[in-house]
């Protein structure tokens, strides 16, 4: 997809390691301006380019004869019920391919990546008759999807693949509720982590105060963290940092700090600046790997 965060950090690792082996990707990325960008990572550099016709996306990968298909995430694209078959027919098209599909939310579950329900609240795995509005779609052409359509039509994609790979032991569970005959190709992988910096403890007697850490939007926590900074007001040993971004959705009052973007070597300092005692993760969604929360640990 085009939105960045997690999958994105994890897709530009993988071309990374491929770049240093001498290698090269070509990355299809939805949720453009047009609805198909086509990357060609390689050690000389980087080409891209846009364009809303299939077909001619098909002919330029049918082109290289040996692929390794990834799925990774496309949440953002304007019709993704229909992406299954995309992908099926550019391997067909190979002469030789494989595939492996990533699992770094629940798309392939609902429409609702997340499991949330319509009024953002997660109330467990996502079974057919749940009959919430937040687990139906609808195509461009206004034709309903319902759940049990969607599944039927990612179940396929799933079934072909050599690979399916989850990041955490609770995301297995969530993908074999739905597809329990995945058992014996489902991987648990998880994520890589970077060097932690080392924190800085808090000084003696310093009142106590939360780090909340990432772009917090509402799957993330961010009326959690709302609500928390508007008691905070009246009760200061409920004292709130956030090292990162919130939703504009979730405006907090002018005494919480919020840092804005940052890079993973700066948590050290500014949790010394801010005087962070403890961290807060806000999450409300079952994450399929939570990188604040290993960073916290560490």
């Amino acid at each position: 997809h085009s939105m960045g965060g997690g999958a994105e950090k994890y897709l530009s690792d993988r071309i990374a390691d491929y770049l240093r082996e001498g290698e090269g990707a070509v990355v299809l990325r939805v949720g453009g301006a047009k609805r198909w960008t086509l990357e060609a990572h390689l050690p000389a550099g980087c080409i891209s380019g846009a364009t809303d016709d299939l077909e001619f996306i098909k002919r330029l990968v049918s082109q290289l004869p040996h692929l390794k298909i990834v799925y990774s995430d496309a949440v953002g694209d304007p019709d993704p019920v229909a992406l299954p078959s995309v992908i099926l027919a550019l391997k067909e098209a190979a002469d030789t391919a494989s595939l492996d599909v990533l699992f770094h939310d629940f798309f392939p579950l609902s429409p609702s990546y997340t499991l949330l329900d319509g009024d953002g609240v997660f109330r467990g795995p996502v079974e057919a008759e749940r009959g919430d509005a937040a687990h139906v779609s609808r195509r461009p052409d206004g034709t309903l999807v319902t759940l049990s359509c969607w599944r039927a039509a990612w179940s396929p994609l799933l079934h072909s693949a050599e690979r399916v790979v989850v990041f955490s032991q609770d995301s297995r569970s969530h993908v074999l509720r739905v597809y329990p005959e995945l058992a014996k190709k489902l991987r648990v992988e998880p994520h890589r982590m970077p060097q932690m910096p080392r924190l800085v403890r808090s000084k003696p007697n310093a009142s106590e105060r939360s780090g909340v850490r990432g772009n917090i939007g509402r799957q993330k926590g961010a009326k959690v963290v709302q609500d928390l900074a508007a008691l905070s007001a009246a009760e200061p040993e409920l004292g709130l940092v956030v090292i990162g971004n919130v939703d504009p959705a979730f405006p907090l009052p002018g005494h919480v700090p919020v840092t804005g973007n940052y890079h993973v070597e700066d948590i050290s300092t500014l949790a010394e600046k801010h005087q962070i005692t403890r961290w807060l993760i806000p999450s409300v969604w079952p994450e399929t790997y939570s990188f604040p929360t290993h960073e916290a640990l560490a």
